[in-house]
């Protein structure tokens, strides 16, 4: 017989919110993916609980909430180091935790990153839209008001059998105290900047301003060229794309930002890179560095060799 766990939020934090791999396909009606900002954390959370690596999460955003588990369940906890204690222990990371009925877990303010994840071993019940059970921050929460975490938000787990908890060697861990250069192909209208204006971008380090969530940061600096007083038609934009409006500030939108835009398009993140941008908060300091399609290409390859690593190690301890 499967038992449900019930989770109760005493808290909710800063914004925590229900996130997966986001809702794919639905660009073209103007929906953006959405999705945990950092995939691969919560991909790993989600396998060392047992669960599907599409399975949701809680996505934490700088300050954590407070949570009571109200029956025995496992957790895991990855992504932006932040102080955690369940009933006034301290909680690891990067490993199976298994929790007692009735603790209440207590999570802190990041240390390092924006983006914390936790995950919870079973089946959540939780409703869906178009796919996903992500919270889409642009629609104002009008198509996904279930997926916010508000004070006595109750969360419904269908349990399963426990398994062995596993833990990943430190070496694995990523590190945000420092930020390495984000890595850039071309955008469509890169070709259309002056090169002066386009070494402003480059040589400049960027810093994420207040003005920023999930649909994109505004970087506090500015870009002086000419060309952002001509007008564009609206074009496609992803995740990852950096646009520079007419005033000059660079945008680096994000995964809940709309699909289409207006401004000069002049550099598209890397997929290797995007984990990264959502441990991004404000205040941190950022640069960019242009590369080829072929370094784009290996970084890609490592980036899935290394999770392949991760997922393996997680396998062979249990």
């Amino acid at each position: 017989m499967h038992n449900l766990l019930r989770i109760e939020c005493i808290h909710p934090g800063l914004m925590t919110t229900i996130q997966d791999q986001g809702r794919s396909g639905q660009q073209h009606v103007g929906i953006p993916p959405g999705g945990a900002l950092d995939g691969l954390s919560a991909r790993i959370a989600n396998t060392l609980v047992g669960n599907p690596t599409s399975h949701p999460v809680l996505e934490i955003t700088v300050i954590g909430p407070q949570l009571k588990f109200h029956n025995d369940c496992q957790i895991a906890l990855t992504g932006a180091r932040i102080p955690v204690l369940a009933d006034g222990h301290s909680v690891p990371f990067y490993q199976t935790i298994n929790l007692p009925a009735g603790t209440i877990l207590r999570l802190g303010q990041v240390i390092n990153g924006c983006r914390t994840y936790l995950a919870v071993g079973g089946a959540w019940k939780v409703d869906q839209w178009l796919g996903s059970s992500s919270a889409l921050t642009s629609t104002r929460q009008e198509h996904t008001p279930f997926a916010y975490l508000k004070s006595k938000s109750i969360l419904n787990i269908e349990l399963r059998e426990s398994i062995q908890p596993v833990s990943i060697p430190s070496f694995w861990w990523p590190d945000y105290t420092h930020f390495p250069p984000i890595r850039l192909m071309p955008g469509p209208e890169f070709f259309s900047v002056d090169h002066r204006s386009l070494d402003l971008l480059l040589s400049q380090s960027h810093i994420v301003s207040r003005d920023s969530n999930r649909m994109g940061y505004r970087l506090k600096s500015r870009i002086q060229f000419s060309e952002t007083s001509r007008e564009i038609l609206s074009s496609a934009i992803l995740p990852g794309t950096i646009q520079i409006t007419s005033s000059g500030q660079p945008i680096l939108l994000l995964a809940d930002a709309q699909t289409t835009g207006g401004y000069f398009r002049v550099g598209q993140v890397i997929g290797a890179d995007i984990d990264l941008l959502g441990q991004l908060k404000p205040g941190d300091e950022i640069g960019f560095v242009m590369v080829t399609s072929h370094a784009a290409l290996k970084a890609g390859d490592e980036y899935l060799n290394r999770e392949a690593l991760i997922m393996a190690s997680i396998r062979k301890a249990r």
